[in-house]
C-alpha cells in the first residue's frame, strides 16, 4: 500500500512543540498527471534499452509501497525531530 500520511513532530528545549499531519493522498492526486507522462516516457526508454517496462514499473511501485512505515528520528540536547510515514 502506498503511504497515505506523513507525521512531522518537532520538539525544542524551549518547550515549543510543532506537530503536522499531512495527507499524502492529495500529493499523489497532484502527481497523477505527471505520472502518466513519466510512465509513457519510462516505457519508451525501457523498450529502447531492451528492458522489460512491466518489471521496472513493478520495482518502482514496490519501492513506493515499502516507504510506508518509515520512521526517521533525530535528537540532540536542544531539539528533536520525528518524521513518520504511515
Amino acid at each position: 500500500m502506498i503511504p497515505v500520511w506523513v507525521v512531522i513532530k518537532i520538539d525544542s528545549a524551549q518547550q515549543r512543540r510543532f506537530r503536522l499531519r499531512l495527507p499524502l493522498l492529495l500529493v499523489w492526486a497532484l502527481l497523477l498527471a505527471f505520472a502518466l507522462v513519466l510512465a509513457s516516457l519510462m516505457a519508451l526508454l525501457c523498450l529502447l534499452r531492451g528492458i522489460n517496462p512491466i518489471r521496472v514499473s513493478c520495482v518502482v511501485l514496490h519501492a513506493l509501497a515499502s516507504a510506508s512505515g518509515t520512521r526517521v528520528e533525530v535528537q540532540n540536547p536542544q531539539a528533536s525531530f520525528l518524521m513518520h510515514i504511515v
